[in-house]
């Protein structure tokens, strides 16, 4: 049996709507995730809480355990006003997790509510906040309120949003109210709006259309108990009406100016920032060089989070990066988008030492204090070991141990020398005649030649057998390395670090060198000067750019073109080597 991994406490809270009027309630809802915990309600002065109990679920996906908890809450406000929800705590295996504060509206009862609202049928339309800055995320609600029944109601013009970014919750709200001592059915529909320019801006009515029974139909289902058992049409007319909320404006203030160092990230609301070195179960502090881990930066918060780009992160110059596509897990709620983007990069360090990584600033403004604010991640420190004598060869060895044997021998050509072994015969008489006698300087010079030029090919021999025997090496490792992974699918965890190792080892091979990393310009500089024409240099170096790619960042995943780059590698393996 496999162990089970747990993930991250996480705790949130939520309400049903912002804006209420007295004598109304708030429904909310503590959402516990990966613990198990009590919810800590002790710190809210401004409502009566009434616990309506717990619903827990547990998931188990690829061994990964995930519970999640609901605890809900009706909350009867105590006065009138701006009403906060502190933040709620939950202790769970000795970790304290934190909801963030909640605001909410809690507007008076109206003149006209209070001596009562003979009204059967009306809609009403209101903002949770009329003067935002430009960027910041309010909330638009449309409320149908009924205290008969209708049919065949739909809008005849929808809210219209004109300089705003609007979304529509999807789930409607509905509920039953007492507004001016009447009981009213009420469906509400939410939007959240982002102003895109500044200035006063105006929300068109809208107007509601449906079949209203008329009053002599409503003196029949008085009269007739039974009614709800026939046709509605049966007993009385219906009219078709229309209702239309007031106009809204909404004054946008623009953004103060901004004079800071950093750049401004352009967020609005509130925000936190986080960076990891690992996965979120695994953090690593120490790697060997050559090893990839990712550097993972979270933006986190409430508000235009879809508009978070990527921070400026300072990467130290030893490592390689590698980017991968932006994560994001952004939510709709009845209070606005929040949720998290992730940035990840593959990082590979070429050098051994311990190494820094400076923290990611974020400068975002804060609705709440209206004012820009700068904040930070942690710093990191990552150890890069170098590796072991013959570590180097660890990676391709232990795939296969059949794997080891060297590639035998060429055969030998037999080299046939003919019309040599037979000398020219002479028959004349000057063959005979006695020659001079030879100087003894060049004598000397004769004898002491083989024994000189034998002294200068020893030691070329043994200069140039290191660079032979590199060059085999890595020749060997490059042909070893391509035929494992020609065993092997792209889908495989391996399968793109053996193509880095062929192409690197054939490129070295060509200089007689060893290593394991190369640079692009590296590589293109290293086939230049081993006479490689221009067109093969940068082909091999764009070559191992895409590789690196695939093995870090992952940007290959289909099968064929993973196969179609391991082609690509061993045609240009072949040509390197020839």
């Amino acid at each position: 049996m496999l162990p089970q991994r747990a993930l991250a406490l996480e705790v949130n809270a939520t309400v049903d709507r912002n804006q209420i009027t007295a004598g109304e309630t708030v429904q909310l809802t503590v959402t516990v995730k990966n613990g198990q915990g009590d919810v800590d309600v002790a710190n809210v002065r401004d409502f009566k809480v009434i616990s309506r109990g717990t619903q827990t679920s547990v998931r188990i996906v690829n061994n990964s355990v995930s519970r999640e908890a609901n605890h809900t809450y009706t909350l009867i406000p105590l006065k009138t006003g701006r009403l906060t929800i502190p933040p709620l705590s939950v202790t769970s295996d000795g970790k304290r997790s934190q909801t963030r504060p909640i605001t909410v509206r809690v507007s008076k009862t109206t003149q006209k509510q209070e001596k009562g609202d003979k009204r059967d049928i009306f809609v009403t339309a209101d903002v949770s906040d009329s003067t935002p800055y430009q960027g910041e995320q309010f909330i638009y609600r449309f409320k149908f309120f009924s205290a008969v029944r209708v049919k065949n109601a739909g809008f005849h013009q929808q809210p219209e949003f004109p300089g705003f970014t609007a979304k529509k919750i999807e789930k409607d709200r509905s509920y039953r109210t007492t507004a001016g001592g009447r009981k009213y059915h009420v469906v509400e529909l939410t939007y959240i709006l982002i102003p895109a320019k500044t200035g006063e801006l105006t929300i068109k009515p809208a107007i509601l259309e449906c079949a209203v029974p008329s009053r002599e139909r409503q003196r029949q289902r008085r009269n007739f108990p039974f009614d709800n058992l026939f046709d509605d049409s049966f007993f009385g007319n219906y009219q078709r009406k229309q209702f239309s909320t007031a106009p809204i404006t909404v004054k946008v203030k623009p953004l103060p100016d901004y004079t800071g160092n950093q750049p401004f990230s352009g967020l609005v609301g509130d925000y936190n920032i986080h960076a990891a070195l690992g996965d979120q179960k695994t953090a690593l502090s120490e790697i060997k060089t050559g090893d990839s881990v990712t550097l993972a930066i979270t933006v986190s918060g409430t508000g235009n989070i879809m508009d978070a780009g990527e921070p400026l992160i300072p990467i130290p110059e030893e490592f390689k990066a590698y980017k991968d596509n932006p994560e994001e897990k952004i939510e709709l709620t009845r209070q606005g988008f929040n949720g998290q983007k992730v940035f990840r990069q593959a990082l590979v360090p070429t050098k051994a030492g311990n190494y820094t990584i400076q923290p990611v600033q974020l400068t975002y403004f804060d609705v709440k204090t209206g004012s820009y604010r700068t904040i930070s991640s942690e710093t990191l420190t990552l150890d890069v070991r170098p590796l072991a004598p013959g570590e180097d060869d660890e990676t391709i060895n232990k795939f296969t141990a059949s794997d080891r044997t060297q590639a035998p021998a060429a055969n030998q050509q037999e080299v046939e020398r003919t019309g040599h072994d037979i000398l020219t015969v002479k028959d004349d008489l000057d063959s005979l005649k006695p020659q001079s006698p030879l100087a003894l300087n060049m004598l000397l010079i004769y004898l002491a030649a083989p024994p000189f030029f034998y002294l200068i090919l020893l030691v070329t021999l043994k200069m140039t057998r290191k660079q032979d025997n590199a060059t085999r090496r890595m020749a060997r490792r490059a042909a070893l390395a391509l035929k494992t992974a020609q065993k092997q699918s792209p889908a495989d965890e391996s399968f793109f670090t053996l193509l880095y190792t062929a192409l690197v080892s054939a490129i070295l091979s060509t200089a007689g060198k060893q290593g394991e990393l190369l640079t692009y310009t590296e590589a293109r500089d290293i086939l230049l000067s081993g006479g490689c024409s221009d067109e093969i240099a940068d082909n091999a170096a764009a070559l191992l750019k895409q590789v690196e790619s695939a093995r870090y960042s992952g940007v290959i995943k289909d099968e064929t073109a993973g196969q179609s780059l391991f082609n690509d590698v061993k045609s240009m393996v072949r040509r390197l080597q020839r």
